[in-house]
């Protein structure tokens, strides 16, 4: 027997258990709302991150190829797979695919510890600006990851 008043959201339906309409239910559908920003801000990010990688090599200021050549690649490996995770999670919730949000999730996660780990570098170097950056970064993640 339907509890008067509640209502329920099942795989991306919204439906009234009360009366099986769609009425006064705040569930986001994929591309609504929190999922729009989370998609946007994913995309964004992973592919800045690939630019922001390709630009420092074609500029030639990756001294880590030659001086640690075997740790920079494992770092440069996650980095990728960071940044192409968030693409493809990103574009996925904006298409509504079901497996988005998990893929996304998983992204989010890879982004927090680089953006933990990686001001060091740049502190080290005093570069301060770059810490700022990753604040940034951390804050809206938090953001998107509460709003998907």
């Amino acid at each position: 027997m339907p509890i008067p008043g509640f209502d329920i959201a099942v795989v991306g339906l919204r439906i009234c258990i009360h009366c099986g309409d769609n009425h006064a239910l705040n569930v986001p559908l994929p591309g609504e709302g929190g999922m729009t920003f989370a998609g946007v801000f994913a995309i964004v990010v992973g592919v800045g991150m690939i630019a922001q990688w390709l630009a420092s090599y074609l500029s030639n200021q990756i001294p880590e190829l030659k001086t640690e050549p075997i740790r920079i690649a494992f770092h440069l490996a996650a980095e990728l797979l960071t940044a192409v995770l968030l693409i493809v999670g990103g574009a996925a919730v904006l298409a509504g695919a079901s497996w988005g949000r998990d893929v996304y999730l998983i992204a989010l996660g890879m982004l927090f510890y680089t953006a933990i780990v990686s001001p060091g570098y740049f502190a080290q170097q005093g570069q301060w600006a770059w810490l700022g950056i990753f604040g940034a970064l951390l804050v809206l993640g938090i953001v998107s990851g509460l709003t998907i």
